[in-house]
């Protein structure tokens, strides 16, 4: 029991509280019930579709998430950043993001009709891709969403998303199995969306009360303007995560983006933890930048280590399972995926070195010069991808992946001045992190003083 409350002191003084560890349990629940919901759905509807339908289904889902970046804006690490902090006026910016988010998203849909014309979809495709695109008007309710995490409230959020995420899982289920037409599948898909987005609005209404609306021109442009470069820095993310499956769609077939799909789906349940730790840890490195900064100093370097390594044990674990969970889940006949789930088992370090970093430059106020790291990102993505599907296919573009995140979250700070300190703390994490946390771990159980 002392070692219990010695570990909890440490803790507290070093780098979390109760209440901190209490809001990252609650932020891995929310997005990890998202994601297992949408992994459970993925399964059977991967079994049941086979992979023509099943590549389809993820060819119509990539398409519009390269357009969803515009709807959000970039907004979501500036919000949590500005609502966390004590000078912002909370009553005033959250319905003036609110009403923004509603205006990007309908600018958004317009712009994707002109695409469809632009490039000529089939008529098919073209009504699947904007049975989906409903999603982006629900997506605007995520400002009340950063606000409960910005304030460390994310138990009050997480309670209605496991709800709601519950119900939508049921229904794609419910339609996978009853063998419905694929636009009812993919309409289930954008469902979530809206329960998600009710759901917000919902919680807000108990917990805080009637939101006010008003829209303040200078706050919204303040928020424009400071999440500009990181529009720019994540469209090209969104374009190297998702245009793999678009280009193995253009130059190979459907049943290759099924393939190549099922290995995605794995990854993205386990770079859940780098980006959640990260993201919900952001709010208390903000306070703790202002008022303690040689702290802040510390807990940079602790919050590096633990999530590169921390995703490093994820990431072997996952290549060794690799042949095994693929025909457990999805079935013999997706075993062409399984090569590539362990080359892309190597994408959570590198997410994590990559999200980690992202939050101590919005935090520094350096988000302009991300879109640098990010173009260069995005271009040898596509470069890559285009060189080595022909050859190697999707195991091709499985490296294509693992070789940009690697470059962007990393070997691309060597070309940008400003980030050399960001830098200095990742090659720190990556040569030493184990060590320090070693010591530290070992300090905490054995010391009361820390």
């Amino acid at each position: 029991m002392k070692i219990v409350q010695t570990m909890l002191t440490a803790c507290k003084r070093r780098f979390f509280s109760l209440e901190l560890l209490n809001n990252v349990f609650w932020a891995f629940g929310g997005r990890f019930s998202a994601l297992a919901g949408q992994f459970i759905a993925g399964i059977f509807a991967a079994r049941v579709l086979g992979p023509d339908e099943f590549g389809t289904l993820n060819y119509v889902i990539s398409l519009v998430t390269i357009f969803s970046v515009l709807a959000a804006f970039g907004l979501d690490f500036i919000e949590i950043r500005e609502l966390s902090g004590k000078k912002s006026p909370k009553d005033i910016d959250l319905p003036t993001l609110l009403i923004l988010r509603l205006c990007l998203a309908g600018l958004t849909l317009v712009l994707l009709v002109g695409c469809i014309f632009l490039f000529q979809l089939t008529a098919t495709n073209a009504v699947y891709v904007l049975v989906y695109s409903v999603m982006f008007i629900f997506q605007a309710f995520n400002p009340i969403r950063n606000y409960f995490t910005a304030i460390l409230q994310n138990k009050l959020i997480v309670l209605s998303e496991l709800i709601r995420n519950s119900i939508g899982t049921v229904l794609k289920l419910l339609l996978i199995f009853a063998h419905a037409p694929l636009v009812l599948i993919i309409a289930a898909y954008a469902f979530d969306y809206v329960l998600l987005g009710l759901g917000y609005w919902r919680v807000y209404r108990i917990y805080v009360g009637h939101l006010k609306f008003c829209f303040n021109r200078s706050r919204a442009l303040f928020y424009l303007r400071e999440a500009f470069p990181l529009l720019l820095s994540s469209a090209v993310i969104i374009v190297y995560q998702k245009i793999d499956q678009v280009i193995i769609h253009s130059l190979m077939n459907d049943s290759a983006v099924g393939q190549f799909a099922v290995a995605g789906k794995i990854v993205e349940i386990v770079t859940i933890i780098p980006v959640v730790v990260s993201q919900t840890i952001m709010p208390v490195l903000v306070k703790s930048c202002e008022k303690e900064p040689a702290r802040y100093l510390q807990q940079q370097q602790r919050m590096m280590d633990l999530t590169v390594w921390t995703s490093v044990l994820i990431a072997f674990m996952v290549c060794f399972c690799a042949p095994f969970l693929i025909p457990l889940f999805f079935g013999n006949q997706y075993d062409a995926g399984i090569r590539a789930l362990q080359i892309m088992a190597w994408k959570v370090p590198a997410m994590a070195l990559s999200a980690v970093s992202g939050h101590l430059i919005i935090i520094a106020g350096l988000q302009k010069y991300t879109i640098w790291r990010n173009i260069f990102g995005c271009v040898l993505c596509v470069v890559l991808n285009y060189m080595l599907i022909p050859r190697y296919g999707i195991n091709g573009s499985a490296v294509a992946s693992l070789v940009t995140m690697f470059f962007s979250g990393l070997f691309s700070h060597v070309l940008i001045p400003p980030y050399f300190g960001i830098l200095k703390i990742q090659i720190r994490a990556i040569l030493f992190g184990w060590k320090d946390l070693w010591i530290w771990g070992c300090h905490v159980f054995l010391t009361k003083k820390v």
